[in-house]
């Protein structure tokens, strides 16, 4: 897992705002759509979101989970 993604999760589950601390406060989105490249581009730099495909890429290759499987655990 990227490390930055990995730092973030950490200091949720220190801060305890994750879903087994906070399950009741939870709210479930529903019939959202995913960004698209252009609202990712509204708000990042060109080399940013070349990073994250790259480091999404990576971690195709590795065969890590995703993204969810990653959180759905806390």
């Amino acid at each position: 897992m990227d490390e930055r993604i990995s730092c973030i999760l950490s200091s949720l589950k220190k801060a305890k705002l994750t879903p087994k601390f906070r399950e009741s406060e939870i709210i479930q989105l529903e019939n959202i759509r995913s960004a698209t490249m252009e609202d990712i581009s509204s708000v990042h730099s060109t080399s940013y979101i070349s990073s994250r495909e790259q480091v999404m890429a990576e971690e195709a290759v590795l065969g890590h989970l995703e993204h969810d499987e990653l959180i759905k655990d806390w």
